[in-house]
């Protein structure tokens, strides 16, 4: 009977022990997530302690110690090397936002120091930013351009594509709501993109385009949205937005043009 027990003491210990010790691997190697770490090191740490009882009373306590010693190494090993892994994360983390403001400085001309005049791989890798309307900063989401070469270090940050988003009014339209109640205005614009690519390296431009998208639709009821208790809003009618195709065929000339 007591051997039995032992033998239930030892699953439960097994058991709580290989549970805990995904988690340790999950939360504190994996993620690094803090939070976590009193509720996961207590689960792991009684699943061994109970594991280490039941081979005790098994096998000896000199196994039991180094089974002991073996899960607390594990522990203590995740914990190391989740730490290192999460420095190098977050160290990630901000050169990239690193690489993102200096996209957005050089639209604005100051120049990126840091940029290497060397293409790699015989193409010059290339961050966009952009200016939206109503906007006064640039802005860079850190995104590449399409499938041309992100770079991943500001010694890469060789060339900036700066899009400036103009909505060009080209006309307005009056809409009358039902039965007379609510009356719109609604205008009818044209997105316009000017797109200039600068060496990152200087801030000067290499070069112009602006690219026009399609024509805004006539019908400018179609924009006009009627809620559940009947209240009617309208939006203005933009039409659609520039090939990117095109833009993108613009901006590759520079990105794989020989310096």
């Amino acid at each position: 009977m007591a051997r039995t027990g032992v033998k239930v003491l030892l699953g439960i210990g097994l058991v709580g022990s290989a549970f805990g010790a995904y988690q340790v691997y999950d939360r504190v190697y994996a993620w690094y997530d803090q939070r976590q770490f009193v509720p996961v090191f207590i689960i792991f740490g009684v699943g061994l302690l109970l594991l280490a009882i039941g081979v005790a009373k098994l096998k000896g306590p000199v196994i039991a110690t180094v089974v002991f010693l073996a899960g607390a190494a594990y522990a203590g090993a995740m914990l190391r090397l989740g730490k290192t892994r999460d420095e190098e994360r977050m160290a990630g983390y901000r050169s990239e936002i690193d690489i993102q403001k200096a996209a957005a400085a050089v639209c604005a001309g100051t120049p990126n120091t840091s940029a290497s005049e060397t293409p790699i791989d015989g193409k010059r890798p290339i961050l966009g930013a952009g200016m939206s309307p109503g906007s006064a900063e640039w802005f860079s989401g850190g995104t590449a351009w399409h499938d041309l070469p992100k770079p991943r270090t500001l010694a890469e940050l060789q060339l900036v594509a700066c899009t400036e988003v103009i909505h060009d009014l080209r006309a307005t339209c009056d809409y009358q709501g039902k039965n007379g109640v609510g009356a719109y205005s609604i205008s009818r614009v044209r997105r316009v993109d000017h797109i200039t690519v600068r060496d990152a390296k200087t801030a000067q431009v290499l070069g112009r385009k602006s690219f026009e998208g399609g024509e805004p639709a006539t019908d400018c009821s179609k924009e006009i949205t009627v809620s559940s208790d009947s209240r009617e809003t309208s939006r203005d009618v933009t039409g659609e937005a520039p090939s990117d195709k095109d833009e993108t065929d613009f901006v590759r000339a520079f990105v794989e043009q020989p310096k």
